[in-house]
Order: C-alpha cells, then sequence, then structure tokens
C-alpha cells in the first residue's frame, strides 16, 4: 500500500511537471501572439540575437525565393516595420496551435493566417528554448507566403513596404551631417527607387568638376549599396538607389544610380 501511495505521487508530480512545462511555453507563445495583435515592438525582445529566422516567399510563376535572417536583423526589422503593419493592419492570427517539447526546447507549430495577404500558411513554426534564467527566447522560426496577396482589391508589395519603412525610418534623424563637407538632406521614395539627396555645404555647382566627382564616388556607393543588408533587399526585390549630389547653392551636381545589375 505504501509503496503504491509513493508510485502514485511520483507520477501526479510528474504530470504537473509536465504540464508546467507545457504551460509555459504555451504562456510564451500566447504572448507573442498578443504582442503582434497589438503591432508592440516589444515583441523584437521574444528572440534570441542567434536565431534563424527563414521566410520563404512563393513568387507568381510558383517558383520560390528564401531569405534568411539572424535575430539581430531580424528584431531590427521588427522595430523598424511595424508602424508600416500597423498602419496597412499587416496582422496575423493562429489557429491549429500545437506544442512539442524535447528537454528544455519546444517545437510550436500553428497555421498562420496573413490578414493581409488573405494566405493560410500551414508551415509556420517556431523553436522556442528556455534559458538556465527561465527566460524563453525564439531561437528559430518558418513561415512560407505568396509575394502576391490572394485578397481582392490593390495591395502594397513588398517592396513599397520597404522604401517606405526606410524612408520613415532616416527621415526622423535629417538633415543630417555626415562630416564637414556632407549633408544628407533628404531621402524619398517614388517608382520603386530610393532616393538620398546629398548636398556639398562648402562647393557650389561651378567648383566641382562633375566627371571627377562621380568617378570618385561610384566605386563607393556600389559597394555600399551591394553589401549593406537593407539596400541589398531592395535592389534584390527590383528596385534602384539614386544618389543625388547638390552645391551648396542647390543646384545639380551628380546622380549616380545603383540597380542589382550593378552589383559584382
Amino acid at each position: 500500500m505504501f509503496k503504491a501511495l509513493i508510485a502514485f505521487l511520483f507520477l501526479f508530480s510528474s504530470s504537473g511537471l509536465l504540464a508546467a512545462e507545457q504551460n509555459r511555453f504555451a504562456a510564451f507563445f500566447e504572448r507573442y501572439e498578443s504582442l503582434g495583435r497589438e503591432y508592440d515592438t516589444s515583441l523584437a525582445q521574444l528572440y534570441a540575437d542567434d536565431a534563424k529566422i527563414t521566410g520563404v516567399r512563393i513568387l507568381p510563376d510558383g517558383s520560390e525565393k528564401t531569405l534568411n535572417f539572424d535575430g539581430k536583423k531580424w528584431k531590427q526589422l521588427i522595430v523598424d516595420l511595424m508602424p508600416v503593419a500597423k498602419e496597412r493592419g499587416d496582422g496575423s492570427r493562429f489557429s491549429g496551435i500545437a506544442i512539442s517539447e524535447e528537454g528544455d526546447t519546444a517545437k510550436i507549430s500553428a497555421t498562420r493566417y496573413s490578414e493581409l495577404k488573405c494566405h493560410a500558411d500551414k508551415d509556420y513554426y517556431m523553436m522556442a528554448k528556455a534559458r538556465p534564467d527561465g527566460q524563453i527566447e525564439i531561437i528559430e522560426e518558418y513561415s512560407r507566403s505568396p509575394q502576391k496577396s490572394a485578397c481582392q482589391g490593390p495591395v502594397e508589395d513588398d517592396l513599397s513596404i520597404l522604401l517606405r519603412a526606410m524612408v520613415e525610418k532616416i527621415e526622423k534623424r535629417l538633415p543630417l551631417m555626415l562630416d564637414e563637407d556632407t549633408k544628407l538632406e533628404s531621402v524619398t521614395s517614388a517608382d520603386r527607387t530610393l532616393v538620398y539627396l546629398y548636398e556639398l555645404v562648402k562647393l557650389a555647382s561651378t567648383e566641382v568638376d562633375q566627371a571627377a566627382l562621380a568617378g570618385t564616388l561610384k566605386a563607393a556607393l556600389v559597394k555600399q549599396s551591394c553589401t549593406t543588408a537593407g539596400l541589398k533587399s531592395i535592389l534584390g526585390q527590383g528596385g534602384t538607389i539614386s544618389y543625388r549630389y547638390n552645391g551648396k547653392d542647390k543646384l545639380k551636381l551628380v546622380e549616380i544610380n545603383v540597380d542589382k545589375l550593378s552589383c559584382p
């Protein structure tokens, strides 16, 4: 009788611990959903810096393009793009949530429905890990979605969203002196192009050898555009980056345009 009671208590306590483990990951995902619904940028803090984020985009011709981000970059994108997502109503709803655990790690699978693109992603999952201090972080996330919306009516494409987010991020800091000679006056977007407008504050247009200036700037600007994450993404989606320089008299000096064909 005594042994049977001990065995019963052991089973009961083990079941309770298992339920508690499952509940903490369930509570974590509920928080993830809640922050997403509220367009709260603190959602970014749920990701580990070394997280692996994979997004597969299904192109109109049926082919696929895979985008990969590390946790740090993804967290910054969340902070930068969340205001745009809120404005556009770019939210997600989750159903069919399933949690499977192995040690201190859980795989959380669900069907993610995009309210913006009217698409149900049945392949969605995240991997969450409990750290030694009890904090849970997302260490991996995977999603698949069509590039083209399945909704009725016009929908802003991914490149337009990215361009607008870049403008909103930078324009709050303008005008900005980059060095003692160069001022970034404005950043705008139009016709799938991100436009940087600079002013050489010490030189009038008549005091500059425009061909020499263009030759000096081009290699550095192409390298910057082709290797910087956000700018490289714009080029990869068929966008153009235009660098325009004026003299202190506000007259045009040079314009250098970079697209994906410019990259080595």
